[in-house]
């Protein structure tokens, strides 16, 4: 039965996971999009103030959320690739897909909300609280705006003062002093109060970010110097080879911790060293095949007729580059992730208003005999996203082979 799981099954079935679990959250964004229109017809020239970077973030993800549905209903049976068998690869994949796109609906709280640390240090995995609002006199006017109302129900930022947890029910849920709602934490709660699981989410999502951006100035860096080097050849390669072997000399890990020391641990920087860090293998591969594709005979024509050089990269090199170029940049991204998880572990990256698996691994490693699930979690992701990429890049790799074999026959 398993077998025949399709991927757009197996879509469907996440989309309708999310759609048991986070009704609610589903519905508070509705309600979120209501009160704007609402805003945008009666008080136009103020509705540039009400799209802060979170409910921005909060309205993409919602969405991509619904049209992504809409997507795998619609063309379920006009896209063969949504008809394939679901392998475990391809179902990981789903997986990370979904916590990259949809991270604000996916996770219950934002990732640095922290609640009272009496009650709520150190949860266990499944651990139930009683979370309370108080109610007073003040609250019961409603000052607020019914806009702010609809923000405050996504419950993203911070829990206000009004709200606290309790591991028992006090007062009467039905009384008049207070309101209260049973919260499960799933994975439980760190050392400052926060829900892990919510950490866990926008972590992932943080460092899938930051390797995608990476992998994308490493590709353009070596791919780039590559051709240029084989391409020209004399000079040309023999400094660029020089600069390579410069940078080859020193270890991946301890370049970019050079690096990050020298010019910063801003987010912008460590993406950028990342990035720049790991060209080299890139750009030794593409050399060695540019040298040996440049004097093809379809290559020497589309030369001689006058083809411009970025022309003949894009249309005569790179489609016979592509599965080595593919397969070397998906064991980077893997690179990637880890140098980013390191320098969190480190303490040595400077963005500490997000999680990450790093730094989460970091906090598990100092609270590993109080609370061994802060450390378990992060690191089962990390092993997740390494095991699709190396699968990918595996079958990347015998495709390749697979090409070049036929190439030479």
């Amino acid at each position: 039965m398993i077998k025949k799981i399709q991927i757009w099954h197996a879509v469907l079935i996440l989309y309708f996971i999310v759609l048991l679990l986070r009704f609610d959250e589903l519905i508070s964004t509705i309600e979120l999009v209501f009160k704007i229109f609402q805003l945008f017809v009666s008080q136009p020239e103020n509705i540039s103030s009400l799209f802060s970077s979170n409910v921005i973030d909060q309205l993409t993800s919602f969405a991509i959320f619904l049209m992504g549905i809409i997507f795998v209903i619609g063309f379920r049976n006009r896209i063969a690739w949504l008809r394939k068998k679901c392998s475990l690869t391809l179902f990981a994949t789903i997986i990370l897909a979904f916590i990259f796109l949809y991270a604000p609906i996916l996770a219950p709280y934002s990732d640095n909300l922290q609640f009272n640390l009496p009650t709520a240090k150190r949860l266990a995995p499944l651990s139930g609280r009683y979370l309370v609002k108080m109610i007073d006199e003040y609250s019961t006017r409603s000052s607020k705006s019914q806009y702010q109302k609809a923000e405050e129900t996504l419950f993203r930022e911070n829990v206000t003062p009004d709200y606290y947890l309790s591991e028992i029910l006090i007062n009467n849920q039905n009384s008049i002093g207070s309101e209260s709602t049973k919260v499960i934490f799933l994975l439980g709660t760190d050392e400052y109060g926060r829900d892990i699981l919510s950490r866990i989410i926008y972590a992932t999502r943080y460092s899938l970010l930051i390797g995608i951006i990476a992998i994308f100035i490493t590709g353009l860096i070596g791919i780039t110097l590559g051709f240029i080097s084989g391409y020209f050849g004399k000079y040309a390669d023999i400094l660029l080879n020089r600069i390579a072997e410069m940078f080859l000399a020193v270890p991946f890990i301890f370049l970019v911790i050079l690096c990050v020391a020298f010019l910063g641990d801003s987010l912008s920087t460590v993406i950028i060293v990342l990035g720049v860090a790991g060209w080299m293998s890139l750009f030794k591969i593409v050399r060695s095949e540019v040298l040996k594709l440049k004097t093809r005979d379809h290559i020497v024509t589309s030369r001689m007729i006058g083809m411009t050089l970025f022309n003949q990269l894009a249309k005569e090199f790179l489609p016979l580059l592509l599965p080595a170029v593919l397969t070397n940049l998906t064991f980077q991204f893997a690179y990637i992730i880890i140098a980013e998880s390191s320098l969190s572990f480190l303490g040595i990256t400077g963005n500490y208003s997000h999680s990450s698996l790093g730094g989460m691994i970091q906090q598990g490693f100092l609270n590993l005999n109080e609370a061994w699930w802060i450390i378990l979690f992060p690191t089962l992701i990390i092993t997740l996203i390494f095991y699709t990429v190396y699968n990918y890049a595996d079958k990347l790799r015998n495709m390749g082979t697979k090409q070049i074999s036929f190439t030479m026959n």
